[in-house]
């Protein structure tokens, strides 16, 4: 879905009426964060997410950061929602039996590279991730998206920035693209991966960001 043009420009029509609905979606957010109790998986656990709704490229970053950790010897498993798929799981994605219509693009393309489970519940999802030993106990379980679910303890948290469109015009959804606010996905991430060129200015946001007292 393409993203509507007001997302990349600050005020007016109608951003600007919809900014009461992105303070209320932010909060929401934030109260989920306050109560929950996440469950701490036995297997480390590294979130590969993002702060825009949509793609942001954290797919192949996840991808990517897998085959180095393979290449290491460590023995790697993925962990998605399986957007786009009709199952809800926790279930070991299988690319001679799973079509994208049951689990989804993403889970295929993760199931190339390593074992891959696909769970709408996370804290599942992860509990089984952990406990799959057909192809050897697991090193360490990748989260492909599921930055903004507090349900697990994640272990490394990496937010992938796409230089070009940036934060947009920094607004919450549906005033904006974001899923939260900057200041509470930085406050959380241990790293900021950008792809692309840097388009939309992020270093400059960053640098600013953590020169400004809170």
């Amino acid at each position: 879905m393409r993203a509507p043009e007001f997302w990349q420009r600050d005020g007016g029509f109608p951003g600007g009426f919809l900014a009461p609905l992105g303070w209320c979606y932010g909060l929401a957010g934030r109260i989920r964060f306050a109560l929950a109790r996440p469950v701490k998986s036995p297997v480390p656990v590294i979130c590969v997410g993002n702060l825009v709704t949509g793609g942001a490229g954290k797919t192949p970053v996840a991808i990517n950061l897998a085959r180095r950790l393979i290449a290491e010897g460590r023995n790697v498993r993925f962990l998605t929602r399986g957007y786009g798929g009709r199952l809800a799981g926790p279930i070991r994605v299988d690319p001679k039996t799973h079509t994208p219509v049951d689990v989804g693009d993403e889970a295929l393309l993760l199931a190339r590279v390593a074992s891959a489970w696909v769970a709408r519940d996370r804290a599942h999802g992860v509990a089984a991730a952990a406990d799959d030993a057909e192809d050897g106990s697991p090193d360490v379980i990748i989260m492909d998206d599921g930055f903004q679910n507090p349900s697990v303890e994640k272990d490394l948290s990496l937010l992938v920035v796409d230089g070009e469109f940036g934060f947009g015009n920094g607004h919450v959804f549906p005033a904006g693209p974001l899923r939260e606010s900057v200041g509470s996905a930085l406050g959380r991430a241990d790293a900021v991966i950008l792809i692309g060129g840097d388009d939309a200015g992020i270093k400059n946001n960053l640098a600013a960001r953590k020169n400004t007292p809170p």
